[in-house]
């Protein structure tokens, strides 16, 4: 039939257009919601509190995290949502108008777990991932391990927790990360940890040679230009080696320590017995081995002892 071929281009054009089209309309929605969580965030105290915003996710070449605040309850790595509908948890599960949203939790949790490995003065367990999603109405809550939140109760949520993180420590953390945290729309750059600055040796203290010939001497001053060169490739590979030490220090801790996934019947393994759950009426509770009522206890989370699950904000169940 004429012109078939080319309603069929014309067609596929069209609808390559129209998906173009939404995907710009999410990321634009996106955008909105990333302006409005930081706009509510600058309500935070200047004194007492950092943020971030946009930066690049660490060890990622295409994503990015939407903010990061260093206050005295700790590092907090926020992720805005501008999820339309209901928003609620069954069963530690988070759910959009009843959808499983597992993605969100799990991107929320890791993207934590790479900011935590960019500073030394912090454990990965005083980072804590944060899902913010961008409402009037206030969202509390838990999914697994992540905090909930909304734009209408983020700062309050913040503000209250308790200071673990004396002024010392949170400056030291928001220096750390300052040095090292890039803006998603910069150049990428390899971030490195934080070195003492290499003191500049006396110009008087270097004399060129004084017997060597024109062409000796540009041999020589060539193979001198390659020195500084070579000292900045050791820096680079040396500062890799530590941002790898320290990221996989975080995962051995927190996976030794910190908390592991309940089995399916609520119990928890040997080694990390501790049995944590959050409560409906959004209380987050815990209860060691021997205490009563331990085994008929229902575990969302497990804990390798008391103290860290403490940390993580759950109170013992008595």
């Amino acid at each position: 039939m004429a012109g078939e071929s080319a309603r069929e281009s014309a067609k596929r054009l069209r609808e390559k257009a129209e998906r173009q089209a939404r995907v710009a309309a999410m990321f634009e929605r996106g955008a909105e919601g990333e302006e409005a969580t930081a706009t509510v965030l600058a309500a935070l105290p200047s004194g007492e509190w950092a943020i971030f915003h946009d930066l690049r996710w660490p060890g990622r070449k295409f994503a990015n995290v939407d903010h990061v605040v260093v206050g005295p309850p700790g590092v907090f790595v926020i992720d805005s949502k501008n999820w339309s509908g209901s928003i609620a948890v069954n069963d530690n599960v988070l759910r959009q108008n009843g959808r499983a949203r597992e993605g969100a939790v799990h991107g929320a949790a890791e993207a934590a777990l790479a900011v935590s490995g960019l500073s030394r003065s912090v454990s990965p367990l005083q980072v804590h991932p944060v899902l913010c999603f961008v409402r009037d109405e206030p969202v509390a809550g838990w999914a697994r391990d992540v905090m909930l939140c909304s734009t209408g109760n983020v700062v309050e949520m913040l503000t209250s927790r308790e200071r673990v993180l004396a002024d010392d420590v949170r400056q030291m953390v928001t220096l750390e990360l300052d040095a090292v945290l890039r803006a998603a729309t910069g150049p990428a750059v390899l971030s490195a940890p934080i070195s003492s600055p290499r003191r500049r040796r006396p110009a008087s203290s270097y004399r060129a040679p004084e017997t060597v010939t024109p062409n000796r001497g540009a041999r020589a001053r060539r193979r001198l230009g390659c020195v500084p060169l070579l000292l900045g490739l050791v820096a680079m590979l040396v500062g890799i080696a530590v941002v790898i030490g320290v990221i996989n220090q975080a995962v051995d801790s927190a996976t030794s320590s910190g908390s592991v996934p309940a089995e399916a019947d609520g119990s928890c393994p040997g080694d990390h017995a501790v049995k944590a759950w959050t409560s409906k009426t959004g209380t987050k509770l815990y209860r060691e081995p021997g205490a009563k009522g331990y085994g008929r206890a229902k575990a969302q989370s497990c804990f390798g002892d008391g103290a860290h699950a403490a940390r993580a904000g759950y109170a013992i169940d008595r």
